[in-house]
């Protein structure tokens, strides 16, 4: 995502581009890409605001949660 704003995306045009835009572009679009009822996606939790700072991605205590599929499977958040 980081790539895409240094290109000079926004920081919302890099996570649509990463996400929906992906999506559609392999044909895939109506199960991924958004997240939306009956649709399958895996979910990373971030500590921060991507759209104020699009480097939360590349900080080391992120990412703070991954969802895979409905259920956790990176749990880093503090206890």
């Amino acid at each position: 995502m980081m790539h895409f704003v240094d290109l000079g995306f926004s920081p919302m045009e890099a996570l649509v581009a990463g996400t929906q835009t992906a999506a559609e572009v392999l044909g895939i679009e109506n199960d991924v890409g958004t997240l939306e009822p009956g649709k399958s996606a895996d979910v990373l939790v971030v500590d921060g605001d991507p759209l104020d700072d699009i480097e939360v991605f590349g900080r080391e205590a992120n990412p703070a949660l991954v969802l895979k599929q409905g259920s956790v499977a990176v749990d880093n958040r503090p206890a």
